[in-house]
């Protein structure tokens, strides 16, 4: 017992971990960065870019340097399909945060009890685990698909008509990395309460093998007969 409760301790820390990368992800602008030039402009500094799921950042040079930076929403500033990808990638890793924490709410409770319901145990863990990684992965693989076919080579906004990618230049940013590391926390997860869940099975299995007492004899003294 003493196992599975450090089993499931381990569980809700990784939970919490995991969920901080979605949520990071989430309301970062680094899922995309890159470098854009105007076309106007004969500067070695040209701009900057940065692109998230729900917000963007650029800092563009028109002439006489470097602007200050500002933060653009992504569903403003670029069109289908960048947009409509960019809002499904969203939408999974949504519900991958929302699976993330039912099942870290669970570990807890695991940790401090043994609950009755099914789905409250280690088989719904994996559920709810099981549905995180899947959305989370999902996620992952939609925006590995958007950024070769659209961001890679074209990242500059379409606002900015006179502007355009530096070849080379354009690769993932830092939230891309955490969706993947969030995905590879909650994969560990269900591994984690599979083994809170084979310690489980030995202890009852250990239990069952266990010989009982046998009921203790007393020596009769009155006529030497054994009871």
């Amino acid at each position: 017992m003493k196992a599975q409760r450090v089993i499931f301790a381990i569980t809700l820390v990784l939970s919490l971990f995991s969920l901080g990368c979605f949520l990071g992800c989430m309301f970062s602008t680094d899922m995309v960065t890159g470098v854009v030039t105007n076309r106007n402009v004969n500067a070695t500094n040209y701009g900057n870019i940065s692109v998230g799921l729900i917000w963007g950042s650029k800092q563009y040079n028109y002439g006489y340097g470097l602007r200050k930076a500002q933060r653009f929403a992504i569903h403003e500033e670029y069109q289908n399909p960048i947009k409509g990808v960019t809002a499904s990638v969203l939408s999974f890793v949504c519900v991958a945060c929302l699976f993330n924490i039912i099942g870290t709410i669970f570990s807890l409770e695991n940790f401090f009890i043994v609950p009755v319901q099914t789905l409250q145990g280690p088989i719904g863990l994996y559920l709810w685990y099981g549905i995180a990684s899947i959305a989370a992965f999902i996620a992952f693989f939609m925006y590995s698909i958007l950024f070769p076919t659209k961001l890679k080579e074209d990242i500059d906004s379409e606002a900015e008509s006179n502007f355009s990618s530096v070849d080379g230049e354009t690769g993932f940013g830092y939230s891309y990395w955490l969706l993947m590391t969030g995905i590879i926390l909650t994969i560990c997860n269900i591994g984690l309460v599979h083994l809170a869940r084979k310690s489980v099975d030995l202890n009852t299995l250990s239990g069952k093998l266990k010989p009982k007492a046998r009921p203790a004899q007393y020596e009769d003294t009155s006529d030497g007969g054994l009871l």
